[in-house]
């Protein structure tokens, strides 16, 4: 997918929650909106949808091109990358970056040719826009991301170094099989916090780390060996873990490429090894955010990357504990190596 595309995941072909949405709007207004959208739908037969920020949302492979939605007295079609589409009638409203829309109005006729014609239009461009991201693409992601990192290495480790993850440590050994001590590896360590608090635990932690600069932090200040490894050129021994701890690392990975990070993590772990992740959640957006590359998923989204990478899921929960959902900002996950 190209770098940087907006994407919405867990768009199916037909989705009840569409039509279970049009439903409940059974008036002018919700007819109008539903002519519409059946005529989005009618674009090609990629085209997919969901309910997104409270709306039926067409996508094609996630990337969203249109939506529909109704107000008090109008209903808008609204198109994700309406400022690139021709528009020689002058229908398109709006001032954002990307998005415009078109009003409807009842009593008042549609320009429903001109209308047709952006929707088309904006079908024809998205399916333009979702091109795998080439090597280079990738390349400048991570290294994007990693110098955001290095060139605030002492300021992270000052903002995170007291942060209490006890909750996570605890999540993922305590679904360990075996006898302690546990051969750890901790996939993104950061500058070392989780990796010393582990071999204070008497485990035997190896910590991986993209970030040269917290590379050599880590070695610091937890006196353990650390893998200095790109998370999308990873080199690691088969079978050789028992858990693999992920705290605030998987989601930097571009959607398109964590299926087979998620194979690699698998074949590190040794037989019923268990895989602890965390990662700020979201509504299934890709892209950029102050300077990171990341994906925020939302549970649904997770579990079926991680099921379909031979994961059995042991446990969920979010964070920081104690607080309402929406002041919970982390998606913590657990997960047994699944050889079936």
């Amino acid at each position: 997918m190209a770098s940087g595309l907006l994407t919405f995941f867990g768009s199916v072909r037909r989705h009840p929650a569409v039509d279970a949405w049009f439903d409940g709007r059974s008036g002018e207004l919700g007819g109008i909106a539903r002519c519409w959208f059946a005529r989005i739908r009618e674009c090609g037969i990629d085209v997919r949808e969901l309910v997104h920020d409270g709306c039926p949302t067409a996508c094609v492979d996630d990337a969203p091109f249109a939506y529909t939605n109704v107000f008090k007295s109008h209903v808008n079609v609204g198109f994700f990358h309406g400022n690139a589409l021709p528009d020689p009638t002058g229908l398109l409203q709006g001032a954002g970056k990307f998005m415009r829309h078109v009003t409807l109005k009842p009593g008042l006729a549609a320009d429903e040719s001109s209308l047709e014609a952006l929707i088309r239009s904006a079908y024809r461009d998205i399916k333009l826009r979702l091109v795998t991201q080439p090597p280079e693409e990738l390349e400048q992601i991570t290294a994007a991301t990693l110098d955001h990192y290095n060139a605030r290495a002492a300021e992270f480790w000052n903002g995170t170094r007291d942060h209490d993850v006890g909750q996570n440590i605890d999540a993922l050994l305590r679904h360990i099989h075996g006898t302690a001590p546990f051969d750890i590896l901790d996939f993104g360590c950061g500058p070392g916090r989780d990796l010393a608090t582990f071999r204070a635990l008497g485990h035997l932690p190896v910590g991986l780390e993209g970030s040269t600069s917290f590379a050599g932090m880590a070695r610091e200040h937890s006196g353990c060996e650390v893998w200095e490894q790109n998370f999308l050129s990873l080199a690691l021994p088969a079978k050789r873990f028992h858990g693999i701890f992920a705290n605030a690392s998987l989601f930097h990975i571009p959607r398109q490429e964590l299926p087979r990070v998620l194979r690699e993590l698998h074949a590190a772990l040794r037989q019923d090894g268990v895989l602890f992740t965390s990662n700020p959640r979201g509504n299934n957006e890709e892209g950029w955010n102050r300077g990171r590359y990341g994906a925020y998923h939302d549970l649904e989204s997770w579990r079926e990357f991680l099921t379909a990478a031979h994961f059995s899921e042991l446990e969920h929960y979010y964070r920081p504990a104690g607080l309402p959902r929406e002041e919970q900002p982390w998606l913590a996950s657990v997960w047994r190596r699944n050889d079936e």
